[in-house]
């Protein structure tokens, strides 16, 4: 009996022990892990901290970058060289290793940038063309430089900057093709304003003259694909032009020639008022097709005709044909 109350003891008191046991290694965290936890949560510090400074430092590059946005311009030059004559165009190529320029004395001279040295130059007129220049433009979107004379010429000087490398060393050889001569002019009066647009092989210029005329032309260069024969085709046209053309302007498919606009003076009274004066209107739809030898009257003729041709009711055509009227005598420009 002793015996069997002795072993009940023991298996108790091996039961707590063994209790004791589990709560104690359940209790206890491995060293390594602790050391693991310890780098795991200093790496998730660092990448955060990581983050917040880069997001600084792009902010701060912002601001440099964008800073001498908002201070005055400050231009350094970076050399000067003499030159003949008076330049009154100049051009360069896009790495600004040579200068380009054009006078009123017709001579197109190429200068190395480094140094002023002249490499290249070429005459406009030709031996014994004894016309005036009248006005000169550079033109950079065509890599050219224009010239407009007193007999309603526009000679226009194309500039090639061949590049090429010797070893790693680049190389800009300037060439001057022969120019190109846009005569739109009529009865060799000088021209007063031009305009010109390049588009591919298509050259167009406008011209208002000193008569008060304006006059179109264009040069365009068709190649044949398979003989490879090439073929100039040039056409003038003359335009009715509006008093006080100061500027013309070609749209870039050369589609468009756009002249006045509705203007107006103000003036500023010495007592501080103001007033307007001198208003000029702009033009309408039927007087820009007026000047494209589009006849307003015969368009709307043909328009009455193909509406009395369609299945439509009398209020209606009225209607359609209202609007045609509103619309060739209303303004080119956008309005409210």
């Amino acid at each position: 009996m002793q015996s069997v109350t002795g072993l009940e003891e023991r298996r108790r008191e091996d039961r707590t022990l063994a209790r004791g046991s589990v709560r104690r290694v359940i209790g206890r965290t491995p060293r390594r892990r602790l050391l693991a936890d310890r780098a795991a949560r200093w790496i998730v510090s660092a990448g955060g901290l990581a983050v917040i400074a880069s997001v600084l430092g792009i902010l701060a590059f912002l601001i440099a970058e964008t800073l001498p946005l908002l201070a005055p311009a400050d231009v350094t030059p970076a050399g000067s060289f003499p030159v003949s004559g008076t330049p009154q165009a100049v051009l360069t190529d896009e790495h600004r290793s040579h200068v380009a320029s054009l006078g009123r004395n017709a001579i197109v001279r190429v200068y190395r940038a480094d140094g002023g040295q002249l490499v290249n130059t070429r005459s406009l007129l030709d031996e014994g063309d004894t016309a005036g220049i009248t006005h000169v433009r550079a033109l950079p979107e065509a890599n050219a430089l224009a010239a407009a004379t007193d007999d309603g010429r526009i000679i226009v000087q194309p500039v090639v900057w061949r590049i090429r490398f010797e070893g790693s060393e680049r190389v800009v050889e300037p060439e001057l093709p022969v120019p190109v001569v846009l005569d739109a002019g009529q009865g060799g009066s000088p021209v007063e304003v031009f305009a010109l647009g390049f588009a591919g092989e298509l050259r167009t210029s406008a011209v208002l003259q000193a008569d008060g005329s304006l006059h179109l032309a264009r040069i365009e260069v068709e190649e044949n694909d398979f003989t490879g024969e090439v073929s100039l085709s040039e056409s003038t046209r003359r335009l009715a032009a509006s008093p006080s053309v100061e500027r013309l302007v070609l749209d870039r498919d050369q589609h468009n020639l756009f002249g006045v606009t509705r203007s107006v003076n103000v003036e500023l009274q010495s007592d501080g008022d103001w007033r307007l004066s001198d208003a000029a209107p702009g033009d309408t739809v039927e007087n820009v097709l007026r000047r494209v030898r589009f006849d307003a009257q015969a368009l709307q003729a043909s328009y009455r005709r193909k509406l009395m041709g369609l299945k439509l009711d009398q209020p209606l055509r009225e209607s359609f044909l209202r609007e045609l009227l509103a619309g060739l005598s209303a303004y080119t420009y956008l309005e409210d």
